[in-house]
C-alpha cells in the first residue's frame, strides 16, 4: 500500500504562477520553489494586467504575488483571481508591514502572507501548508483576528459586490446613509437597499451588529 501511495504522490503536481515587477525577484523566487519536488512553474508577469489574461486560459492551483504593484494593487489581483479561479490559492510576497492591507487581504481570503526577508525553509514549509488548506499569517494579523470565527466572515465578504463593500468600508468611518449617498453619488434609497442586502449577506440582526462588523473589518 504504502508504495501505491508513493507512486501516486509523484503525479501530484502544484501549478504556480508569479506576480513581481522586479525581473529579478521572480526569477530568484522560480529557481527556489522549483526546487521543491511537485511544484511546477506555469508562468510569470510584472504586473496584474499582464497576469489575469493567463487566469483565463490555463489552471493555476498558487499564486504568489508581491502586494504593491503597478497600477494595480494585490488585492485587486486577489478580487479578480477569485471571480476567474475561486479555487486558485493566493499568497501575497512582499515587504510591506501595513497590517490593515494585510488584514484586508486575510479577509478577502487570501492564503497567505510571506515576507520577503523570510528563509527557504520557512517559505517551503508555508507554501506545503498552503497547498494542503491551511493559512500562513504573521502574528501580528492573528492578534488582530483571533480565532476561527472570522474564517466564516471572510467567506462571506467574498460574495459581496464591488458597491456593497464600498457602503460596508464608509460605515466603517461612521457615514450616515445621507453620507454615504453624498460620496457614492448614488440616492439615499439606493444606499437603504444596499444596507438591507448587506444584513442578508452577511448574517447580521440590525443596524448596530453592522456598524460593529464594519469596524472590525475595516476600521
Amino acid at each position: 500500500m504504502k508504495k501505491i501511495d508513493n507512486n501516486l504522490q509523484a503525479f501530484i503536481m502544484i501549478r504556480f504562477y508569479l506576480i513581481d515587477d522586479h525581473p529579478a525577484i521572480r526569477k530568484g523566487m522560480q529557481s527556489m520553489i522549483q526546487t521543491i519536488p511537485e511544484f511546477r512553474f506555469a508562468g510569470e508577469a510584472g504586473s496584474a494586467e499582464e497576469a489575469l489574461p493567463h487566469f483565463s486560459s490555463e489552471k493555476i492551483d498558487l499564486l504568489i504575488s508581491d502586494m504593491m504593484l503597478p497600477v494595480n494593487n494585490g488585492l485587486f489581483v486577489l478580487s479578480k483571481i477569485k471571480e476567474i479561479q475561486p479555487e486558485t490559492k493566493t499568497v501575497f510576497y512582499s515587504m510591506l508591514k501595513d497590517w490593515d492591507i494585510v488584514k484586508q487581504a486575510f479577509l478577502m481570503g487570501a492564503n497567505g502572507y510571506l515576507a520577503k526577508t523570510a528563509d527557504f525553509d520557512y517559505i517551503r514549509k508555508s507554501l506545503k501548508e498552503i497547498t494542503e488548506g491551511k493559512k500562513v499569517f504573521p502574528e501580528e494579523i492573528l492578534s488582530i483576528l483571533p480565532g476561527e470565527e472570522w474564517d466564516d466572515t471572510a467567506s462571506l465578504i467574498q460574495i459581496l459586490s464591488k458597491r456593497e463593500k464600498e457602503v460596508l468600508q464608509l460605515i466603517a468611518k461612521g457615514k450616515m446613509n445621507r453620507e454615504i449617498a453624498e460620496v457614492l453619488e448614488i440616492s439615499v434609497r439606493t444606499v437603504e437597499s444596499h444596507r438591507s442586502s448587506l444584513l442578508e449577506k452577511l448574517k447580521l440582526e440590525n443596524a448596530a451588529s453592522l456598524i460593529r462588523v464594519a469596524a472590525k473589518l475595516y476600521g
